[in-house]
């Protein structure tokens, strides 16, 4: 894990992360078992950490996430995002991580509803701040400069 993931790990505590339930024990079980590239089981377990705490955000009324880190909460989940995508494109025989996380409509909406709270924390200039503060390289906040040039079906 990189020193971006640690922060968020702070940032988790502040806002109470709901403890490791069923569904998370299911999903990381399932990427144990049929994700066969350790770079993108790398990534799936950010992302999960990511995704958890996006919900957690938006599930936790009691508590309001100032513009500044919810800007650069998005920025994380963009960034994990792209390098999915980019793994996942290269990776055509792995299962959807994204699809098996968001596994019932419920789950979509909750996600959806979500990334709509952050995005109305943030402004209306949301797109081209988190835009710029993108990391250059897809994947380079998550994986090595080797981890991503060898990047290829197992």
């Amino acid at each position: 894990m990189n020193i971006r993931i640690y922060s968020w790990l702070l940032i988790v505590v502040c806002f109470g992360v709901r403890a490791t339930d069923e569904k998370n024990d299911e999903f990381q079980n399932y990427v144990h078992h049929n994700v066969t590239n350790p770079s993108l089981k790398k990534v799936a377990f950010e992302a999960e950490i990511i995704w958890d705490e996006l919900l957690s955000i938006y599930g936790d009324k009691n508590n309001q996430i100032s513009e500044l880190d919810a800007r650069n909460f998005m920025v994380e989940l963009v960034s994990i995002e792209m390098c999915l995508r980019r793994l996942q494109s290269k990776l055509v025989s792995e299962p959807s991580i994204k699809a098996e996380y968001l596994d019932t409509i419920d789950n979509s909406f909750e996600y959806v509803k979500a990334q709509n709270y952050i995005y109305q924390t943030i402004g209306i200039d949301y797109q081209d701040t988190i835009i710029s503060l993108l990391p250059k390289r897809t994947c380079g906040d998550h994986l090595t400069q080797d981890e991503i040039e060898n990047i290829k079906e197992t």
